[in-house]
């Protein structure tokens, strides 16, 4: 199983919390161009190189609409993330997380994936069993639909 999460929102919708097995890159650094069956199928425009972004285990996420146009996105989840195991032992024993903050500007709500300029960080731990130094990173995206036809957009990152 990749994903089994409970999700609550609050505030007649504008504050989300995800919480269980779940993927972080469903939810960070996201643009309108990431689903794999109806747009790009290269990695490099699924999902952002630069971010260390583990797989799908334990975690917990946030997002919340700060305004009408501003967002946050923030979570943690396990470094050691694998689809093919509950997770619980990495989670708890190892303790070694990824963690990601976004700020972003959108049009609106109903748009935040077609309509968003947003500037991610991100944390990775070391993580020993695999033998990985930490490392963090900065994420940049910026993307608009245009007569809901085009999308032009910008992303780059730096990681160290």
């Amino acid at each position: 199983m990749t994903n089994l999460y409970w999700r609550q929102r609050f505030n007649q919708g504008k504050v989300a919390l995800i919480i269980g097995k779940i993927d972080p890159t469903d939810y960070l650094d996201v643009y309108g161009l990431i689903n794999p069956l109806t747009q790009f199928q290269n990695l490099a425009f699924l999902t952002n190189p630069s971010i260390a972004a583990p797989n799908q285990g334990l975690g917990i996420g946030v997002g919340a609409m700060l305004s009408k146009n501003v967002y946050l996105i923030t979570g943690f989840s396990d470094a050691n993330g694998d689809a093919t195991r509950a997770g619980f032992d990495t989670f708890f024993n190892d303790a070694e997380y990824f963690k990601q903050f976004e700020i972003g500007w959108t049009s609106s709500q109903e748009r935040l994936y077609l309509d968003n300029i947003h500037l991610t960080v991100w944390h990775t731990d070391a993580r020993q069993k695999a033998n990985t130094p930490e490392s963090w990173g900065l994420a940049f995206s910026g993307a608009w639909f245009i007569d809901d036809l085009w999308m032009p957009f910008l992303r780059g990152g730096y990681s160290d």
